[in-house]
């Protein structure tokens, strides 16, 4: 039974890191992109800013899925 309690806090421990790592990634990300000053009406910049911003989305997406994932299966073995 310790055994499963510790398999279950390091799974919990390391799904609530990538959630919070998540949080704080995307909240600097936003931060870089908003002070950023985009007056160019250049199509290519434009499509490669949207691009860049839809693979950092799709990016925290996973990580934050694989972090909830990590911590369900953390609490279910705890459970």
């Amino acid at each position: 039974m310790e055994r499963q309690t510790a398999v279950s806090v390091v799974l919990i421990t390391v799904g609530v890191v990538i959630i919070v790592l998540a949080a704080f990634f995307a909240f600097s990300e936003f931060v870089t992109l908003s002070s950023s000053s985009k007056t160019t009406s250049d199509l290519n910049a434009s499509v490669s800013w949207l691009v860049y911003a839809l693979s950092q989305v799709l990016f925290l997406a996973v990580a934050v899925w694989g972090g909830s994932v990590l911590l369900a299966k953390g609490l279910e073995v705890l459970r």
